[in-house]
């Protein structure tokens, strides 16, 4: 079983220490060099950046959940007190928005308020434009109810002064006749 001409071993001393072996044959002269490194050498110093990136690492970690509460909170805050604005928007309440100290949700809170001030001004347009719809056809109403009543009291007036003009007419028709 013939060697490669270059690698690394793991193997221990006589001392009995672990140590890594790294090996280089040359293809000229066919010697082979190797150089034996204790192993906790080697990894002494992975190990003391572990020691310090590790806890570093965890830090780091705890600080980013701990912000992200924090913001999570100062998020869900504005978008609570945003809810309780539309909700009073949908039982036609007047909604003045209070500062949420977010941009994004101030907008929101005023685009609201703004809404909501519109639906009121909309709504009192329509129910004045309805009011004026209802007046004018009890007006229409009356104003046909009077046109029948004058059309009846004319019929009968025709009907009552029809018969005695009839005979005035006819009177004077026959004097007439006979001049």
């Amino acid at each position: 079983n013939r060697l490669h001409a270059n690698g690394v071993v793991e193997a221990k001393t006589l001392e009995g220490i672990p140590v890594t072996a790294v090996y280089s044959r040359s293809a000229i002269s066919g010697w082979t060099v190797v150089i034996a490194i204790p192993t906790s050498e080697l990894t002494a110093q992975h190990w003391k950046s572990l020691k310090i990136t590790l806890p570093s690492t965890v830090v780091l970690i705890l600080l980013g959940l701990l912000s992200a509460r924090f913001l999570a909170r100062r998020l869900a805050e504005p978008i609570r007190a945003l809810e309780a604005m539309a909700l009073a928007h949908g039982r036609g309440e007047q909604i003045d928005p209070p500062r949420l100290h977010l941009k994004e949700a101030d907008d929101v809170a005023r685009a609201l308020a703004e809404g909501a001030r519109q639906l009121r001004v909309r709504t009192a347009e329509r129910d004045r434009a309805n009011e004026q719809s209802r007046r004018i056809a009890i007006a229409k109403e009356l104003v046909e109810k009077q046109a029948r009543a004058r059309s009846a009291y004319f019929t009968y007036l025709t009907h009552e002064l029809g018969s005695p003009l009839m005979t005035i007419r006819a009177f004077a028709a026959a004097i007439a006749h006979l001049h």
